[in-house]
C-alpha cells in the first residue's frame, strides 16, 4: 500500500460520513436531484492535502467511484437498479 492510498481511503471515509450525516440532516425529502450542491459542500472534506497526493489509478477509479456514490445516493438509484454511471451523470448535470 502507497503512502497516498491510505491518506486517500481515509478521505473518502470521512466525505462518506459527512454526505450521511448531511442527508439526514435533510431527511431525505428535502433533496432532490435539482439541488444536488450541498453533496459538493463535501468536497473540500475530500480534497484536503490533495496537492499532496500520488494517485495511481485504482485511487483515482476509487475517486470517481465514491463522486458516482454521491450522485446516485442524491437520484435514490439503488445498485440493483441497473442504471448506467452516463445516465445518472445525466441526470445531476
Amino acid at each position: 500500500m502507497g503512502e497516498s492510498e491510505a491518506e486517500v481511503l481515509w478521505r473518502i471515509a470521512i466525505a462518506r460520513g459527512v454526505m450521511n450525516w448531511h442527508w439526514t440532516e435533510m431527511s431525505g425529502a428535502q433533496a432532490s436531484p435539482q439541488t444536488p450542491s450541498f453533496v459538493y459542500n463535501i468536497l473540500p472534506v475530500l480534497h484536503y492535502g490533495a496537492e499532496t497526493w500520488t494517485l495511481t489509478k485504482a485511487l483515482v477509479a476509487r475517486v470517481d467511484a465514491f463522486d458516482q456514490w454521491c450522485q446516485r445516493h442524491i437520484l435514490r438509484v439503488h445498485y440493483s437498479d441497473h442504471v448506467t454511471n452516463a445516465e445518472v451523470c445525466n441526470r445531476t448535470g
